[in-house]
């Protein structure tokens, strides 16, 4: 990991598991938490470097009777949120803490990321879902983001030399 971090500007870190099964509790915490934390500490003995942190929406978390929320919206824990939600907020506390301790980074928080590329895992799942007319819709609201404007939206950043300690919100 060290030698790749010293061959790049810039760290895009994006690699995360999305589940919602009480049985990859432990692989949500490795992947998600440890696996940022590592990228940071490696990162921290780099001050050139700087870092993007895909995070998601999910770590904004719930508040109960809140029903809008923005970048600024302070996590609290209770049992509207799951525990992907909440491997997704520690992370992003381990990149908090690299930015105290001179890291130069920004968070993005992507809603449900959908791609055309896979219809069969994870996200792509709901396109393939309406795209075969199934006739059941589930009840309430959901909101999405394709996974290029994602792409956009870290090329925007680089470009526009976002200021450390961002948190952008990415939906559409």
């Amino acid at each position: 990991l060290q030698g790749l971090i010293e061959q790049a500007e810039v760290v895009v870190q994006c690699a995360g598991l999305v589940s919602l099964s009480p049985h990859k509790r432990a692989e949500l915490y490795e992947t998600n938490v440890k696996g940022t934390a590592t990228i940071c500490h490696a990162l921290s003995k780099m001050p050139d470097k700087k870092l993007i942190h895909i995070s998601s929406v999910a770590a904004l978390g719930r508040v109960p009777g809140l029903s809008v929320i923005d970048e600024n919206n302070q996590w609290e824990d209770n049992e509207e949120n799951s525990y992907y939600a909440s491997t997704k907020y520690w992370a992003e506390l381990e990149v908090y803490r690299a930015i105290a301790e001179g890291l130069q980074a920004i968070v993005l928080c992507p809603s449900i990321i959908i791609s055309p590329a896979d219809l069969d895992r994870s996200s792509g799942r709901l396109i393939g879902y309406v795209w075969n007319e199934n006739p059941f819709f589930p009840k309430g609201l959901v909101n999405v983001v394709d996974v290029r404007d994602v792409a956009d939206a870290v090329a925007l950043c680089l470009k526009n030399r976002a200021d450390t300690g961002a948190r952008y919100i990415l939906n559409a």
